[in-house]
């Protein structure tokens, strides 16, 4: 989807009619596209991964020089440091997990639902709360980090 008007939430209205805020829309294209793109990237290296190590037996099998299988081997090892490397699932995990909470805010602004009572401060309200959920994201995203950075052997 390369327009913001494709998604569900963005053909919302507010209890008094008005359109989702630009900024709003704005954070959750971001999010969408990102969820889109981590999800191709984790089924993508896990099939790449699965494919070259499957092929490793084969070339045994079918007589292949011992060079053949070392490189597919070497290639596995590459394939599994890149995906540790870019985190493609946990970053899908987390992505939609903020993804669905930025949603639910439009929804309960769309509904007038809780904090979202009141209509002339609504569509400031929807715009507070969401960039509190994508600072509360990019903590987590730098926690994540930390986290790997002091479990690395290197760090040891």
């Amino acid at each position: 989807m390369s327009d913001a008007s494709d998604y569900w939430w963005a053909r919302l209205r507010g209890p008094g009619g008005g359109e989702v805020p630009p900024s709003v829309v704005e954070r959750i294209s971001w999010y969408e596209l990102r969820l889109h793109r981590h999800r191709i990237g984790h089924q993508v290296s896990e099939v790449v991964i699965l494919l070259l190590g499957a092929a490793i037996p084969a070339a045994v099998a079918a007589g292949a020089p011992g060079a053949v299988t070392g490189v597919l081997g070497a290639l596995v090892v590459v394939g599994t440091g890149v995906r540790q490397l870019f985190r493609f699932s946990d970053n899908w995990i987390r992505t939609g997990r903020y993804l669905i909470a930025l949603q639910g805010e439009v929804v309960s602004w769309s509904t007038g639902d809780g904090p979202y009572r009141d209509q002339a401060s609504a569509g400031a309200l929807l715009a507070a709360r969401v960039e509190a959920l994508v600072r509360a994201e990019n903590a987590d995203w730098v926690g994540m980090l930390s986290d790997t950075s002091r479990n690395s052997p290197a760090s040891a």
